[in-house]
């Protein structure tokens, strides 16, 4: 179904804005940490957070913590931004941080393409391990929350701003600019 013919029902929103709480406590930080240290993942020179709508405004609201928490510069920017001028200049060390809640929206499965032919690592942060995005990124953090239906996604907004701070943490511990005890 095309989302335009979903009805855009305001209890899900409500339900959505009601389940943070219980999605925060059941140990989604811990959860998504713990995701976070099986990861290939090392001190890039450059950070990159890439996304389209909610995805965008998530790492528009986390960029500061990257840089303040890892010392790595980092650039939110939208995914057409990155994948059309700004990979263009992108150190090979970089780390791209591709999000998207369904994993299918193209532009930001596009900037986990030309990443990956410019042989700089991408994670690919969405709910759907099984995506497009899940496949174009080199890592991949899945998250998980129960969908409350369509509506404004603030249970899914919220999941990808607490899948950005984990990796903004464990980017910090691997730069040596958090310890386990901040």
């Amino acid at each position: 179904m095309r989302m335009d013919q979903r009805e855009l029902n305001w209890e899900h929103m409500l339900a959505g804005i009601r389940s943070q709480p219980a999605f925060l406590r059941g140990g989604a930080v811990h959860e998504l940490h713990a995701a976070t240290l099986k990861l290939p993942l090392h001190a890039p020179s450059r950070g990159y957070l890439v996304g389209c709508g909610d995805s965008h405004y998530a790492g528009l609201a986390t960029r500061f913590a990257f840089e303040r928490w890892s010392g790595i510069p980092t650039e939110a920017l939208e995914s057409l931004e990155f994948s059309r001028y700004a990979v263009q200049t992108a150190p090979p060390d970089a780390l791209v941080i591709a999000v998207s809640n369904s994993g299918r929206v193209v532009r930001t499965v596009e900037c986990a393409l030309v990443a990956r032919e410019r042989r700089i690592a991408s994670v690919g942060l969405t709910y759907n391990p099984d995506s497009r995005l899940a496949e174009a990124a080199t890592m991949v953090l899945p998250w998980s929350y129960t969908d409350v239906g369509f509506g404004p996604g603030t249970l899914s907004y919220l999941a990808s701003l607490v899948g950005l701070y984990v990796l903004a943490v464990r980017l910090g511990q691997l730069s040596g600019h958090l310890h386990d005890a901040e």
